[in-house]
């Protein structure tokens, strides 16, 4: 019994929502993202709008592995800016594509969107490391930016990508990244998944929010006990 009842005062999940509110509002800004990790509870009861995030939001968009028509690469532009307010980044939103260096126009991305910035570079290797080394100058220069990666396979790519990741988050600056489903997502270690807002590159085309984290405590009830279960997957439903 007593057991029992130690358990259930020790479930910080189960908070009264207007508690819990009350309590993680008094959090800083990285603080809160992270504490929006914990658990879907606490996700939902956090509003991140009450923590705007004035400071610039870098777009890196690998438009090879993520190609678009011409037509609705204006329509991206605007869907990014769309979902990030709603997260709460209210600053400027400044999109770098990665092109391939033969196959991509600079005429043809220029003449659709002049907000939208072309480098072109022959491989994904290239592509990856030149936006981490983006990433790091910007966050030396920019205290407390922000970066959306969108970028497919970065993971089992390159080595460096997760401790760089680490790394610009322990000077303050928010991650966010863009992958094209969750096994992609998946390549990362638990960690980047529960720190890192995520979008899938179908919501973030439509303007709609990023893919709540789910941690495996979560779903105790619904875990297989064989071995061979497959790990535990965010839930990808978004409306």
């Amino acid at each position: 019994m007593t057991t029992t009842m130690s358990r259930i005062c020790c479930d910080w999940s189960k908070l009264c929502h207007d508690v819990l509110r009350s309590i993680l509002e008094r959090l800083s800004t990285k603080d809160l993202h992270r504490a929006r990790s914990v658990c879907s509870n606490w996700y939902s009861v956090v509003d991140i709008k009450k923590k705007p995030v004035a400071t610039d939001t870098f777009v890196f968009w690998d438009m090879v592995d993520f190609p678009l028509d011409e037509d609705k690469i204006d329509s991206f532009y605007k869907n990014v800016k769309s979902c990030l307010r709603k997260q709460g980044y209210i600053g400027r939103v400044k999109v770098t594509a990665f092109g391939h260096r033969v196959h991509s126009s600079r005429m043809m991305l220029e003449s659709v969107h002049s907000d939208i910035m072309l480098l072109r570079l022959s491989s994904r290797f290239a592509r990856l490391n030149y936006m981490l080394m983006r990433m790091i100058d910007n966050a030396a220069f920019c205290p407390q930016s922000n970066f959306m990666l969108i970028i497919r396979g970065m993971a089992e790519e390159d080595v460096q990508v997760v401790p760089i990741i680490k790394e610009i988050k322990k000077r303050g600056c928010n991650v966010l990244l863009g992958v094209s489903d969750y096994d992609d997502y998946f390549d990362y270690p638990l960690e980047v998944q529960s720190s890192c807002t995520l979008w899938l590159w179908e919501n973030l085309l439509k303007g709609h929010g990023p893919v709540p984290f789910v941690s495996d405590d979560e779903d105790e009830d619904d875990t297989s006990d064989d071995e061979g279960s497959s790990p535990k997957r965010p839930n990808l439903n978004i409306n």
